[in-house]
């Protein structure tokens, strides 16, 4: 930048230069011009008079003129080599300042990506938080269903004693009422409608029971299908909000690279002949920074997700295999948990298995670390930096 400036400042020097030495050559054909007039050989003396001081005095005032314009052009000169000069530096310092601001914005677009990530990264452990939780809401809700079954079966097997109770009572009376019949058939035959409603009684007691216990389930299960729909439509609502998220940002990305475009090529057009060229070799060099920093920072965030994709997937496979290989002790209590943490090498061979957190069963515990044992190798990503994410693994039982 420095030599190119002060080629311009060598360029108008030598115009002002030249201008000045054509001035002085004809200052200096006019002195010739004056010499030859005035100092040449006497000619004859004719009879008109020759009147010297008259001619002389306006020669010298045209002199004096010529000196005073020429230091009128150079002081013009001086005055537009220095405005260009000031000119050209406020160029320069405006150029710089636009270059520091572009370098700026690209670091303040870096840090917004950065806590992008971050954000996407809290995004996850909530949502991996949040399955855990609907995980032991769905485990508790089963259990609930378990025992409620089973009070229900309770309350059918109470149900059956009364009936066979009722029915040994029936049984008595009929027999009774045989005894009775010997002595009067009127007795008998209203023994007979009384065990007949008695029945009729018994068979609507029952019906009604059974549309209680079909009226229960299905309330259960209609309230189970609504909780899993709202479970999809909050999933997909969550899904819906992150793309829309993510589209604008590309688009807005897309505008502010539209209006960069836009106002490099309206300072390109505002700029003079002279400098043309190398204006355009700094916004291409410019541009092809500035082309490379957003590539190299969506192919960063692309790299990102990438990653955190095969996270989740690998995270997946491991707890699915893991389960694949656990057999779950018989005759335990149901709510027994346990937590461990297991160390890894690159290709998933298991290098040690440690308790966080005991579940106070011996017998369970063993078996989820026989479990774990088993399933080595665990499944674990091609590219050694994300493999190295699974280098130790906090896996819950169940």
């Amino acid at each position: 930048m420095s030599r190119r400036l002060n080629w311009e400042l060598l360029s108008e020097n030598f115009v002002g230069l030249l201008f000045a030495a054509v001035v002085l050559l004809g200052i200096a054909a006019g002195l010739f011009g004056f010499a030859d007039k005035f100092i040449s050989p006497p000619k004859p003396v004719v009879a008109t008079p020759s009147v010297p001081k008259q001619v002389e005095e306006p020669t010298l005032q045209a002199k004096s003129v010529d000196s005073r314009q020429i230091e009128a052009l150079y002081q013009k000169k001086r005055e537009e080599i220095a405005a260009k000069k000031a000119a050209e530096a406020k160029r320069i310092a405006d150029e710089k300042a636009r270059i520091a601001a572009e370098k700026q914005r690209i670091k303040e677009q870096e840090a917004l990506r950065q806590r992008k990530l971050a954000e996407e990264r809290k995004r996850l452990a909530e949502e991996k938080a949040r399955l855990a939780r609907e995980k032991r809401q769905a485990a508790l809700q089963a259990k609930r269903e378990k025992q409620r079954a089973a009070e229900e079966r309770r309350r059918i097997e109470k149900e059956k004693q009364a009936a066979k109770v009722a029915e040994q009572k029936a049984r008595e009376a009929r027999k009774k009422a045989e005894i009775a019949a010997k002595q009067a058939q009127e007795k008998q035959r209203q023994a007979q409608q009384a065990q007949e409603r008695a029945k009729q009684e018994k068979e609507k007691a029952e019906q009604a029971r059974k549309r209680m216990i079909a009226e229960k389930k299905a309330k259960a299960a209609a309230a189970k299908k609504a909780a899993e729909k709202k479970a999809r439509e909050e999933a997909a609502r969550k899904e819906a909000a992150r793309k829309a998220a993510e589209k604008k940002a590309k688009e807005e990305a897309a505008r502010k690279a539209k209006q960069l475009a836009a106002k490099k090529a309206a300072e390109k057009k505002a700029k003079a002949e002279a400098a043309r060229k190398a204006k355009i070799a700094e916004k291409k060099r410019i541009a092809r920074e500035l082309a490379a920093s957003i590539a190299e920072i969506e192919a960063q965030e692309a790299r990102e997700r990438a990653k955190n994709n095969a996270i989740a997937r690998f995270g997946n496979a491991i707890k699915t295999k893991i389960n694949r290989k656990w057999v779950i002790p018989p005759k335990q209590p149901k709510n027994l948990r346990a937590v461990f943490k297991i160390y890894t090498k690159p290709n998933g061979r298991i290098r040690k298995i440690t308790v966080i957190r005991s579940s106070g069963n011996r017998v369970f515990d063993n078996s989820a670390k026989e479990a774990i044992r088993r399933a080595s190798p665990l499944p674990m990503p091609k590219k050694p930096s994300w493999a190295k994410e699974f280098k130790e693994i906090t896996i819950h039982f169940p």
